[in-house]
C-alpha cells in the first residue's frame, strides 16, 4: 500500500505467475495451474510480461490519480465472494472467505466466527472455490 513522503509515493505489488507447468513442483502440482496448461499451449514470455505490466501500470495509475475509491468497484466486481483461504494476520493464520476491501485496501476476510481480518501484506493461499465459482477455482479475471 502506498507510502507516501512530501517527495514519493511508492506501491509495492507482489504477483506470483505460473507460465509453464513443467516447472511446477510436484507438491503443488494438483493444486496450481500454469498459463499454458490452461491456455493448451505454449505462452510466449517475454509479451506476456509486457501485456501485464501495461495492465498493472493501468490499474496503479487509477490508483495514485483517484486512491482506493478509483479501483475498489472495479475489484469487487471481479472478487470471488465466499473463496475460502488462508493468511497470516498479526503473527496468526487466520481462514475464511473472502470478504471484501477495507477502505484502505486491506484485503478482507470472515473468519468461522464472522469477525473481519484485514490482510495489508503476506500470502493469502487459496483453499477452496466460492460455490458459484468452482468452475475456475475463483480466478480473478481480468477485465477493462
Amino acid at each position: 500500500f502506498p507510502y507516501t513522503t512530501l517527495f514519493r509515493s511508492e506501491l509495492i505489488v507482489g504477483i506470483g505467475v505460473n507460465l509453464t507447468g513443467r516447472l511446477l513442483d510436484p507438491a503443488v502440482a494438483g493444486l496450481a495451474i500454469a498459463l499454458d496448461d490452461a491456455a493448451g499451449a505454449p505462452v510466449d514470455r517475454a509479451g506476456f510480461v509486457d501485456r501485464l505490466l501495461a495492465e498493472v501500470e493501468r490499474w496503479i495509475d487509477r490508483h495514485v490519480a483517484g486512491g482506493v475509491p478509483a479501483i475498489a468497484e472495479a475489484w469487487r466486481a471481479r472478487m470471488a465472494p465466499g473463496l475460502t483461504g488462508r493468511a497470516m494476520v498479526g503473527g496468526r493464520i487466520v481462514t475464511g472467505a473472502l470478504h471484501g476491501l477495507a477502505p484502505d485496501g486491506a484485503l478482507q476476510r470472515r473468519d468461522e466466527r464472522g469477525a473481519i481480518h484485514d490482510v495489508r501484506s503476506g500470502d493469502v493461499e487459496v483453499i477452496r472455490p466460492a460455490p458459484d465459482r468452482a468452475d475456475d477455482a475463483g480466478v480473478l479475471h481480468p477485465a477493462g
